[in-house]
């Protein structure tokens, strides 16, 4: 984490196609996975699959980045509706990440 992204990371018993979820507290600028990340800066949505078949290995690693303007004072990152599917295009159980404190800028 830095006082301008943080990565979003993985634990699952699946590969991993696609990814959906929400972001508030921060001005997002960006977001990158292997999955072909989109975002919306207006919605605070960042979304994430590939158009050919490309998918994350299952276990533990970096589902997405994502970037957000710098704050003199910090800020609090939160995700919610999380939405995480399959290779195969099945949703997968899952929870977190929740929040997250971010550095202010100096």
């Amino acid at each position: 984490m830095s006082d301008q992204s943080v990565e979003i990371l993985y634990s699952s018993n699946f590969d991993i196609g696609g990814f959906q979820f929400d972001t508030d507290g921060v001005d997002l600028t960006g977001a990158s996975s292997a999955l072909d990340a989109q975002f919306s800066s207006t919605t605070g949505i960042v979304i994430g699959f590939s158009m050919t078949g490309a998918s994350l290995d299952a276990g533990d690693g970096v589902l997405a980045t994502v970037n957000f303007a710098p704050t003199n004072d910090g800020g609090t990152l939160s995700t919610s509706s999380v939405t995480i599917s399959s290779s195969g295009g099945v949703t997968l159980a899952s929870s977190g990440p929740g929040s997250i404190v971010t550095d202010g800028c100096y």
